[in-house]
């Protein structure tokens, strides 16, 4: 009578360096939303790799302004577009990323850009506030709410502090009806201090 001889287990743990060099051929929103919530080790490579400076760095934010007169938008305004791009992470809060070095969109209309943005800073944004987030040049537009999201102080640079999180929950749409109109509202309303949080 033969014996057949059992092979030894197979291991069902994949090396980290294996995982990241299969999570290189997906999408930031493939990684995200599918591979992510798979288990313990792919959440925290996957977290790990979407904040590599190559990904977050293609991330804008930004806010649509009106360049009017006054605190109304009129249908005769100029409409007008803030962006801030990443920057880094917070120093004593590793979940929100700072998103400064801004551009406006006409450019020759900045100083009326920014003037608006500081009154806007100054009498808070809220929790209804659209946000303009993208991901890269040619990556989709999308409109989403932040909560969260800090209005960054002056010697911080300026800009806003956005957890990154909750941007990839609503950019990816992970969230059920994270297309920005419709997404639920938490919070205690306006945040503009940014020194409080960092």
């Amino acid at each position: 009578m033969a014996t057949t001889q059992l092979s030894p287990p197979i291991s069902a743990h994949i090396p980290d360096e294996l995982w990241l060099h299969i999570l290189t051929y997906l999408a930031p929103k493939d990684i995200w939303s599918s591979a992510r919530p798979i288990n313990q080790q792919l959440t925290r490579i996957c977290s790990d790799l979407l904040l590599t400076d190559e990904i977050m760095r293609k991330f804008t934010v930004g806010v649509s302004i009106s360049l009017g007169a006054g605190t109304r938008h009129r249908w005769y305004d100029i409409r007008g577009t803030l962006t801030f791009s990443f920057q880094s992470f917070s120093k004593h809060n590793g979940q929100y990323a700072l998103f400064g070095a801004c551009l406006a969109h006409p450019s020759a209309c900045y100083d009326r850009a920014m003037e608006k943005w500081k009154r806007m800073s100054a009498d808070g944004l809220g929790e209804r506030q659209e946000w303009r987030v993208q991901h890269g040049y040619e990556g989709d537009l999308k409109y989403v709410r932040l909560p969260k999201l800090i209005v960054a102080a002056e010697q911080d640079g300026g800009g806003v502090w956005c957890d990154w999180r909750e941007m990839f929950d609503a950019y990816f749409g992970v969230l059920e009806g994270a297309t920005g109109n419709d997404m639920q509202e938490e919070g205690d309303g306006t945040r503009t201090d940014a020194s409080a949080a960092m």
